[in-house]
């Protein structure tokens, strides 16, 4: 008999209906028994089916947290399902204070919390967990959690910091970066360009006061203008990638010059009107002839309307520009409504030519089909002819076969007679068969023949739209010369500008058929001199003394736009397009600063703008101011200038100087260009000193 413990359940003799006498303490019997004290938890309970225990020993070692289902509620805690298992909660291990709430009232019970497993008992494998401790684990981890994302994000902020300093320190002001637009609102647009942040204002989209404002994901080049240290911003605009309008305004709109404007806006004092997308000006109402005084403006122009102006002055510096109208303001509706008769004159004469430009299409594309008709019909008579070969190889063929059979005949007939009728009958079919090989060939010869002349058909259209399409190219050639006569008619009106003087005129009259004065080489790099430079203790003719005075008139930065119309002119003439656009122009600095940037800033962006060419204007910078060193030769001209612009490696630079005397100054610059990287250095000069020691 197994011995008794102080936890086995001990019912008294007076509880019992059976008599205890004749039981020995051997025996043992089955009683229903009703308990009247003690807990159910005290006893030893069988394991419940569930996880096995190695998967719950588990999770105890690892601390891990786990589901658990409150079943119900007793007197020391809660008893919950845990992984399949019977598991107890205590209520010191609990989230709700036990003696203040109802057993009907718990909020727990029936619920599925989170908890934490404390032990295994070793006898009944019952579990012990605590939902407080699983929150209190919860919520650290969380922290934990909290604060590895917040020290991530701090370690990516400072990697992303890092990385827009690197990529900052290797962008200067003038650079041109291409970024993809990543943000916009009404004051400016924000570009990415890997981990650099691009500002651009709204007003540096374009020159004009309309511009399209990019959508999100657009690939946009802008040019940095600022950079901002602190906040690590970088500011540009792209309106610079184009040349200002204004620069070319006094070129473009010269005095009592007509052009067509647009109104934008109308005032009491008059119209703001715009010539081009960034040039505006003022039609002021006394420039309206026959305006009242009170006359409303509004009742007569609209915004948008497009009107004849005649230009009375510009200043490109100020960016002002005031026009006047050309015909009285009672005439304005007639010059309205002819406006627009030109306009849809202009439309029907657009539409013509993409009507012309369609029957060229569909001439083209005749042609293409006959060629291909042509090829096939080529193909197919190339392939009656080898029908034809086989044809007369197959009757030559059946010739010699009926030869040999002949022969055979007449070895045979002395030797077998009786197989006569047999040879005779084989001969006839033979002549069969040559007759239709025969009618074959002749009907294959009577379709080439009708093929052939089909051809000669074909030719005689092909000829004609042959015909058709070289009087369309002498059309198109007497349009381009109608197109060149045009363009010399418009250089004529510009040299001979109310503006300019009468000596100006005559050298842009000049400017027209002029050539180089010299063309030849110095010490292996080829060079360019416009005019010929005579000094004044020279008695000069009047031609020289014009090219004289223009030489002056340019070192003090009074006719740039004279000198680059002269210089473009030739090089239009001596250079092709495609040769110009791959050249660089850079000029030798003059001895200060001030004399450089007067003498040839605008000379470089007009000349620039005339040919193609790119412009390098500050490629070669004076770094101190100094006297003039004209006529030295053995003089070091470059120790104080400073080479610093990365588009010189590989460029064929166009080196540029006011007068050439000795030459030194050329050769020492492109000297240090070759050192620097160029790949050719040509020389341009506005005049060639002449040797006066033979006068």
């Amino acid at each position: 008999m197994e011995d008794f413990t102080a936890t086995d359940p001990v019912i008294r003799a007076a509880d019992t209906a059976l008599p205890l006498k004749g039981l020995t303490a051997l025996g043992r019997i089955e009683l229903p028994v009703l308990l009247t004290r003690g807990s159910t938890a005290a006893r030893p309970r069988p394991v419940t089916p569930g996880a096995a225990l190695d998967v719950v020993k588990a999770h105890l070692e690892v601390r891990d947290i786990v589901q658990a289902e409150v079943l119900r509620r007793n007197t020391g805690g809660y008893v919950a399902q845990v992984l399949g298992r019977e598991a107890f909660i205590p209520g010191s291990h609990s989230t709700v204070k036990m003696a203040t709430v109802a057993s009907e009232d718990d909020p727990l019970v029936g619920k599925t919390i989170p908890v934490l497993i404390l032990e295994i008992k070793p006898v009944s494998k019952q579990l012990v967990v605590s939902h407080r401790e699983a929150k209190q684990e919860l919520a650290a981890r969380e922290r934990e959690a909290a604060e590895a994302a917040r020290m991530a994000r701090q370690q990516a902020r400072e990697a992303l910091m890092q990385q827009r300093a690197l990529e900052m320190s290797l962008v200067s002001i003038g650079h041109i970066i291409e970024g993809q637009v990543d943000y916009c609102n009404p004051k400016f647009i924000a570009l990415r360009a890997g981990a650099l942040t691009i500002r651009v204002g709204l007003d540096e989209l374009g020159w004009g006061r309309d511009h399209p404002v990019p959508e999100l994901g657009d690939i946009k080049q802008v040019v940095i203008t600022s950079r901002d240290e602190e906040k690590m911003l970088l500011h540009g605009s792209i309106r610079l990638l184009t040349p200002d309008p204004w620069l070319s305004a006094e070129v473009n709109y010269p005095p009592q010059k007509e052009s067509v404007a647009k109104v934008i806006n109308i005032a009491n004092f008059g119209l703001f009107v715009e010539l081009e997308p960034g040039v505006e000006g003022l039609l002021h109402r006394s420039a309206i002839p026959d305006a009242p005084a009170d006359v409303e403006l509004k009742d007569h122009f609209s915004v948008g309307d497009e009107a004849l102006v005649l230009i009375e002055h510009v200043d490109a510096a100020q960016r002002r520009l005031s026009v006047r109208l050309p015909f009285p303001l009672s005439q304005w509706p007639r010059f309205k409504e002819l406006l627009q008769r030109l306009q849809s004159t202009a439309t029907a004469r657009d539409q013509a030519l993409a009507e012309v430009e369609s029957w060229q299409a569909q001439a083209a594309a005749q042609v293409a089909l006959v060629e291909q008709q042509q090829t096939e019909h080529a193909l197919h008579q190339e392939q009656w002819h080898r029908q034809a070969d086989e044809f007369a190889a197959a009757l030559e063929t059946a010739r010699l076969e009926l030869d040999a059979e002949q022969k055979q005949r007449q070895e045979q007939q002395r030797q077998q007679s009786q197989q006569l009728s047999v040879i005779q009958t084989q001969l006839e079919v033979a002549q069969q068969t040559v007759t239709r090989l025969q009618s074959s060939l002749e009907a294959t010869r009577e379709e080439l023949s009708q093929q052939q002349a089909s051809n000669r058909l074909r030719l005689s259209a092909n000829q004609q739209l042959e015909q058709r399409l070289r009087t369309a190219q002498q059309q198109a050639t007497a349009a381009q010369r109608e197109a060149a006569t045009a363009k010399e008619a418009l250089r004529a009106t510009l040299s001979a500008s109310p503006g300019s003087t009468s000596t100006e005129q005559a050298l842009y009259a000049r400017a027209i058929q002029e050539l180089f004065y010299e063309t030849s080489s110095k010490s292996g790099y080829p060079y360019h001199c416009l005019i010929s430079y005579l000094p004044t203790r020279v008695q000069a003719t009047p031609a020289q003394q014009q090219d004289r005075q223009c030489v002056y008139n340019f070192k003090d930065g009074q006719n740039p736009a004279l000198v680059a119309y002269r210089l473009a002119t030739t090089l239009l003439r001596s250079f092709s397009p495609v040769v110009l656009q791959q050249m660089m122009l850079v000029v030798i600095p003059a001895s200060t600063q001030a004399k450089t940037k007067s003498r040839y800033q605008t000379f470089c962006q007009l000349l620039c703008q005339l040919t193609g060419i790119e412009n390098g204007y500050e490629c070669i910078q004076r770094v101190v101011d100094e006297e003039p060193k004209k006529g030295l030769v053995n003089v070091n001209k470059v120790n104080n200038l400073r080479y610093t612009d990365a588009r010189i490696p590989g460029r064929h630079i166009l080196l540029f100087d006011d007068v050439m005397t000795s030459g030194a100054s050329f050769l020492q610059n492109a000297a240090a260009l070759r050192t620097h990287g160029a790949s050719q250095v040509t020389g341009l000069f506005l005049a060639r000193t002449v040797d006066t020691r033979g006068f």
